[in-house]
């Protein structure tokens, strides 16, 4: 519990720190003082850069959402409902800096969208439940956030990745492929679902290779990739 209480002193101060460097906390849709309505807000924290993965895309789908529910007074009679916007750059510390930053700034939050992506949302979707905040994510498909457990207060809009095993292994089945070769980003969201296909294919006799790489674009995972490559067109060549 003290390991705990620590950590979020630790990150709540980095955020107090780094608090310049922000995006403002951008409200949509504005907040309008005549209407007699009380504002209800929600965190919406979606990844924009710092990654080649943008969830931006998720954006608009949110705000017609939003649009149409404070169009409609019997949904949420005398509210209208608005979220803050911030950046995850598909990153766990970013993410996290990302998710004080939303609680310690006004408005006060009642929710949580986001954050982004699955390696940004597992560290945000582990703290909500010590905020008594309900957290949803429309992109985020690892498996791991299946663990009630660990993601107490978190829900999943999509259907996880891992399940896109079947749709890889149909497409070797329906070209007859008998070698392949499996490139992975070393994450678990990715690996989980190489680990179900190799399932496959070792149940029906296909060879496969398989190089992983790590997320930052090192001399490492470049390597990798230039053998994946060569060795790749050996086989080719020798099939």
């Amino acid at each position: 519990m003290l390991r705990m209480l620590w950590f979020h002193l630790t990150v709540a101060l980095q955020a107090a720190l780094t608090s310049s460097q922000w995006p403002y906390h951008q409200i949509y849709p504005p907040v309008n003082d005549t209407d007699g309505r009380t504002p209800l807000y929600f965190a919406t924290v979606l990844s924009f850069g710092g990654s080649s993965y943008k969830s931006v895309g998720a954006l608009p789908g949110i705000q017609i959402a939003l649009d149409y529910i404070n169009r409609e007074p019997s949904i949420l009679p005398g509210y209208s409902l608005h979220y803050t916007l911030t950046d995850s750059q598909c990153n766990r510390q970013t993410a996290l800096s990302s998710y004080f930053s939303q609680l310690k700034n006004p408005p006060i939050k009642i929710g949580w969208v986001g954050s982004g992506c699955s390696p940004a949302t597992e560290p945000t979707a582990e703290l909500t439940h010590f905020y008594n905040i309900t957290q949803l994510s429309c992109v985020s498909s690892s498996p791991d956030l299946q663990n009630r457990e660990r993601f107490r207060y978190y829900f999943q809009l999509v259907a996880t990745d891992v399940l896109g095993a079947h749709g890889f292994f149909g497409i070797i089945q329906h070209f007859g492929w008998r070698k392949v070769r499996l490139v992975v980003q070393d994450e678990n969201i990715f690996t989980a679902t190489m680990d179900d296909l190799k399932d496959m294919l070792d149940k029906n006799a296909v060879e496969y290779t398989e190089v992983r790489f790590i997320s930052e674009e090192t001399v490492a995972s470049i390597n990798a990739f230039v053998s994946s490559f060569f060795l790749l067109r050996s086989i080719l060549s020798s099939s």
